[in-house]
This record gives C-alpha cells, structure tokens and sequence, in this order.
C-alpha cells in the first residue's frame, strides 16, 4: 500500500509539473537574471520564455563545467610544479589533472553527442498544441475576411536564431492574398528551422509560406476540405531559393530519394525532406516537410 500511495503521489506531482511548465512556456516574462540570446525578439526588452531561458542556461552550465575542469587542471598543474620532490604531493596533483581533463572531456562529448545525433536534444520547446477544436482557426471558414490570428511569437521565436520571412506582416484574415503567416506552426517545423540554422549558421535562411492554407493545395479556405499541409499545427514550410550556400548544403549532404512530400528533386536531411518544389506561377523554392 505506502508504494501504491508513493506511485500515485509522484504522478500527481507529475502532472502538476506538466500543467505549470506548460502554462510557464507559453507565458512571456522578464528574468530576475536575464541570459544573452535567450530573448524573443522584442526590440528594446528582455522578454524569454521557458523553451529559450533553458535553452540558454543549459549552454551557460556546459561552458562553467568547461571552465571548472580547465581551471582545476591548471591548479593541478601548479600543485605538481610545486611539489618538488615529494612522491605523495606529484601523485595527488597527476590525479587532480587526470580527474580534471575526464570531466571536460565528459561535459564536451556528451554536448556534442547529442547535438550531432540531433540539435533538438539540447534545445527545449514545451509549446503544445492545444486540445480539441482551436479557436484560432475557424472550421467553417469562408472566402469573406474572417480574422486571422497574429504570428507574432512564432516571427520572434525565429527571428531570434536569425531566421527570417519574407513578409514583414503575417496575413490578417481568411483568403488574404499575397501573405506569409507562421501562426499557429507546427513544433516539429519550428524545431527543424532552429537545428537547420544550427547546422548552417552561415546560410540565410527566409519562410516564403507557412499556415497560410488557403493559398496551397485546392485553395479552398474551408480548411477540413484543403488537403495542404500548410496549415496551423502542419509541418511544411517554403524556403527561399536566394542564398546558394543553404542550397549547396541541401543538395551536397542531403540523401537523394524518389519519394516524399511533393514532386521535384528530394534530400532527405534527418527528419525533413527537402524539394525543390516547381509550381507553375509560383517563383521555385524549398518545400520543406518536418
């Protein structure tokens, strides 16, 4: 009975947690200790939220490992200089430096591990998709101007790892034309944008379309009937063709394959599928499926 009752309490505790990190990372606040490049974008503020700030701290933990092990290892060093003849002190001092070089090598190659295995394993994003039917976008949406939701954070969230749009603005209702909006993206979508920036930080990186749904597939503005998937919680995104290095890394490590997403020339990078997508009337671009 005092397991059963343990189980039960550390799955409250669970759940609890769950519910205020939840709530915690869709909140935007200002840190009592605020950590360079963890902002969201926000000119002339400090403003993070939970995905970024622990992004950030466990970086800034790695580097004060880092450089806790290099500066063990030089007081070793002295210690070992200092010891002069002494057996016992020139002992403890080779075991204080060998300790100390085992740590750096742990804290760097367990970091790198992971971000090689995928950049998403040290990074956080806790946003969930909310339950049921969104208010944010209208099952029975028409051709006339119903609101569309802004983009703000998502543009922010973005913008902070150097990723832009092409559009200043995100798209204000239903069946606008000409528009880029990145309301309501995927996680998976986001989270790929950041690691394909993390792997090509040299590439410039612009989203020429996003949720817009009502400009992709069949056009149809009643979403449930329009097959894209550009559309809220959807996982496809179009890159510009502009910058030949992004280009260049797409084509030169990704694995070509016959099938995905859409028709044209596929690399498969990861999880995402690349093709350079033709579409008569639109300008060429990277359809890009997380």
């Amino acid at each position: 009975m005092k397991y059963l009752l343990s189980i039960l309490l550390g799955l409250t505790l669970t759940v609890f947690a769950g519910v205020i990190i939840a709530h915690a990372a869709e909140t935007s606040y200002t840190p009592f200790a605020p950590l360079p490049g963890t902002y969201t974008g926000d000119v002339g503020s400090e403003t993070t939220n939970l995905s970024l700030y622990l992004s950030g701290a466990i970086k800034l933990i790695i580097a004060l490992g880092a450089g806790l092990s290099i500066l063990v290892a030089i007081i070793g060093g002295t210690q070992y200089v200092a010891a002069g003849i002494s057996p016992d002190a020139k002992s403890g001092a080779k075991e204080r430096i060998l300790n100390a070089f085992i740590g750096l090598a742990l804290v760097l190659t367990s970091y790198l591990i992971l971000k090689s295995i995928n950049p998403s394993l040290v990074s956080f994003n806790f946003m969930l998709p909310p339950v049921g039917t969104s208010p944010m976008v209208p099952t029975t949406a028409t051709t006339g101007q119903v609101a569309w939701p802004s983009d703000a954070s998502e543009r922010a969230q973005l913008a902070n790892a150097g990723i832009g749009v092409n559009r200043p603005t995100s798209c204000t209702y239903i069946g606008e034309p000409s528009c880029t909006s990145l309301a309501g993206l995927g996680p998976e979508a986001i989270n790929g944008l950041l690691s394909l920036k993390n792997f090509c930080s040299d590439c410039v990186i612009t989203i020429t379309a996003g949720t817009e749904y009502w400009l992709h597939g069949n056009k149809n503005t009643e979403i449930s009937s329009n097959p894209t998937r550009h559309k809220p919680g959807g996982n496809a995104v179009d890159l510009s063709l502009n910058n030949s290095t992004l280009n260049e890394k797409i084509v030169d490590l990704g694995t070509p394959i016959s099938s995905g997403c859409s028709t044209g020339a596929l690399y498969e990078i990861g999880n995402a599928i690349y093709v350079n997508e033709v579409i008569p009337g639109n300008p060429p671009h990277w359809h890009v499926c997380y």
